[in-house]
């Protein structure tokens, strides 16, 4: 009788166990999976104003949906077509700088929803424009192949003015943040390719 409780004890701790390293397991996952859909869009802010298109092409999946509403409306479809319209509305900026702020994410299996808070200024370089606003961008996302990625933005501006007179001087241009960006990468495909081999060895 004693033998059979201890077993009995010992399977209902067994069963403990699992459940435990399991919630564990899901956690992990979830953690992991919100911090890629976070990711997606601090990429996307430092793509812009790094004007690196090779990152900004890589957080859209390939029938992606991008929108601006007024009173600068686009709507682009197809990862190459988002790329070419981003391309495009970077074009004479003396600098134009994206910044992400507050930001929620909701996640249900392989897809997502994400609401973020957004300031971007700008100044054209022969100064006849001039770009200040406070947005939001609402995103829908999809996990594919175990990659997360962008199914559709769309922008809502909530404020914007284009009158008043942006000052200040152009410090770094963008030609050498996108540099430093491309120079990074290098370094650290070169660090993990020397631990790869260290490895090997």
């Amino acid at each position: 009788m004693m033998l059979s409780t201890v077993r009995m004890g010992s399977h209902k701790r067994n069963i403990m166990y699992d459940k435990f390293n399991q919630g564990r397991l899901q956690d992990t996952v979830s953690i992991a999976n919100e911090w890629a859909v976070r990711n997606l869009s601090h990429a996307f802010s430092d793509a812009v104003n790094r004007r690196d298109f090779e990152l900004f092409r890589s957080i859209w999946t390939e029938d992606a949906i991008w929108v601006i509403e007024e009173p600068f409306a686009v709507r682009a479809i197809g990862r190459e077509a988002i790329v070419q319209s981003a391309q495009k509305a970077l074009e004479g900026w003396e600098f134009f700088f994206q910044q992400l702020h507050s930001g929620i994410v909701q996640i249900d299996r392989n897809r997502a929803i994400s609401n973020w808070s957004v300031q971007e200024t700008g100044r054209y370089a022969d100064g006849s424009r001039m770009y200040n606003n406070f947005g939001l961008y609402e995103d829908e996302l999809e996990k594919r192949d175990n990659v997360w990625g962008f199914t559709k933005r769309t922008y809502r501006y909530v404020w914007f003015d284009s009158q008043s007179e942006i000052l200040g001087q152009v410090v770094t241009p963008t030609n050498l943040l996108l540099g430093a960006a491309t120079d990074g990468r290098a370094d650290r495909d070169r660090q993990l390719a020397g631990s790869h081999r260290a490895g090997g060895e």
